[in-house]
Formats: structure tokens, C-alpha cells, sequence
């Protein structure tokens, strides 16, 4: 989680505006973390399940395809050495609970509001059948998913977004202190990608046919798109550069520190908006 060191002011900013809880466990060492148990459990898929949505607090989250017809969860579990430990707590059920209601089922870190929730961490690891929709949200912890989904949101306070694979739908990835990693075979709809500070990168293998938006903070954002993709390209950096290298039709400027650029490459294709407050932005 590289991101996650203070970038300046505009780092430790970024970290004063995060849950209490998530600004606790980043100010703890990992040391504090020692493992517990390890955990697994399953669930089968009911017929009418159209979205994942995996919520964690603490730890890493990792979405992996499994064309098994069910859902299965492993569990690293993590426990705070100075606090009091209860040997009490080894069942997959204490850990982690996996519920379905409607279209949606919902693996959840079963510390969620306890009393003794500071104490636990988990490192998940969820296998499901593609073609879900996700919706991956994490308080403290880098998050990692690839195949190919529905709809794909991804949320994470303080951590790494990483998606690899393809979106039938839109994809959304938002970080508060951490870097955004999309690489995309295709994608259906909107792409976003935000982080308070660090960096943000799209690749994309077949261009994309709706807007585009990639926006940081602090941090460098940068987009590859295949060779001859069509649209509008809309660029600006408070402090840094703008590079499109081979890109005829985008105009760039220079005034102080900022810079900017925008226009057309050619015919139809979406809207990009790129932003950056302090960093470059890169196209190729």
C-alpha cells in the first residue's frame, strides 16, 4: 500500500478527513497485527443473484472468478497483540457472515460494530461465478479484483484499487489515500476513478464508448488507450505537466504552474476529463 505514506500537507489532510476508525489503524504498525486463525466457508449460489457486494473494515480484499456456482470465502484473520485475545472465536461464522436478500448477496466482516470490533483484522479472499455485479468496500486495506463482472464498484478509504479484467457495466474505483490501477479488456459504461492522493491509470484494451473520468489530489493520472480511439479530451493540472505524445488535435498550455489541454482526436468517441491538483497527467 505505497500510497498510504504522507505525500506533504495535502497527504495529512487527506488522512484528517478519514473515518476515526480508519485514521486509528493507520496510525498502528502492522507488527500489532498477528495472525489468528484462518478461516474458510461457502455459499451456494441462489438462482436470482445478480450482485456481490464484500464489505471489510480492515485488511486486504482480494475478488477472484470461479465458475463453481457458489461463493466462497477465505479468511485471514488478524488479531491486535496488545489487546486481550479470546481463544473463544474460531469458527468461520465468527469471523465472516455471508446473507442474501433479493439480487444481492453480502459477505461482511462479522466484527462490524461489536464491541470488541478494534481488535480483529481480516484478509479476504472471495471466490464467485463471473457476470455478478460488485460492489468491494474496505475501510483500511488495498483491494484487488480481476475476471470479468457486471457493474464494478470499489471503495476503500486508505488502500490500493486494483481491477483487472472487464465490466459489463460501469466501473468505479475511489480511494481516499491510495493508487487506482485499472487495466481493462472492455468496459460497457462509465469509467471513474478517484483517490484523494496518489495516482491514478487507465489502460484499456478496446476504447471505451462512454466518458472517461480520472481525478486525484495528489498525484500523477495517466491514461493508455488502444491506437486511433476516438473523443473529446478535457486535461488540467493545478501544479505539474500534461504529456499526449502522438496525440494530433489536443492543444496544450502552459500559464505558471498550471497547465492544461484539451480537443479532439477524431470522430465521435466519449468525453475524458483527466485532473490532477499537484502531479502530471500522461496519455498514450
Amino acid at each position: 500500500m505505497r500510497s498510504c505514506r504522507a505525500i506533504g500537507l495535502a497527504g495529512a489532510i487527506a488522512l484528517l478527513v478519514l473515518p476515526l476508525g480508519c485514521r486509528k489503524w493507520v496510525g498502528m504498525s502492522t507488527n500489532r497485527l498477528v495472525p489468528f486463525t484462518d478461516v474458510t466457508g461457502q455459499h451456494a449460489l441462489p438462482d436470482g443473484v445478480k450482485r456481490l457486494v464484500v464489505s471489510n473494515r480492515v485488511g486486504q480484499v482480494t475478488v477472484l472468478p470461479d465458475g463453481a456456482g457458489e461463493v466462497r470465502v477465505e479468511a485471514g484473520v488478524r488479531l491486535d497483540s496488545d489487546r486481550v485475545a479470546t481463544t473463544a472465536k474460531g469458527n468461520f461464522a465468527d469471523h465472516v457472515l455471508i446473507t442474501v436478500d433479493g439480487e444481492t448477496l453480502t459477505v461482511v466482516d462479522a466484527h462490524t460494530g461489536q464491541p470488541d470490533h478494534d481488535d480483529w483484522a481480516l484478509e479476504l479472499t472471495v471466490h464467485a461465478p463471473p457476470g455478478l455485479g460488485l460492489n468491494v468496500k474496505n475501510g483500511v486495506g488495498d483491494m484487488r479484483v480481476s475476471g470479468s463482472w457486471g457493474a464494478v464498484f470499489l471503495e476503500t478509504g486508505v488502500g490500493d484499487a486494483r481491477f483487472t479484467g472487464a465490466a459489463a457495466g460501469e466501473l468505479s474505483a475511489v480511494t481516499g489515500v491510495g493508487d487506482i490501477h485499472l487495466t481493462v479488456e472492455s468496459v460497457a459504461g462509465t469509467v471513474s476513478g478517484k483517490s484523494g492522493t496518489g495516482g491514478v491509470r487507465l489502460t484499456v484494451a478496446t476504447a471505451p464508448t462512454q466518458d472517461v473520468k480520472l481525478t486525484t489530489g495528489v498525484g500523477d493520472v495517466s491514461l493508455k488507450l488502444p491506437a486511433g480511439a476516438p473523443g473529446s479530451f478535457a486535461l488540467d493540472t493545478g501544479v505539474g505537466s500534461v504529456h499526449v505524445p502522438g496525440l494530433a488535435g489536443i492543444a496544450v498550455s502552459k500559464s505558471g504552474p498550471t497547465a492544461k489541454a484539451a480537443g479532439t482526436v477524431g470522430t465521435g468517441g466519449p468525453n475524458y476529463t483527466l485532473s490532477t491538483g499537484v502531479g502530471a497527467i500522461h496519455i498514450e
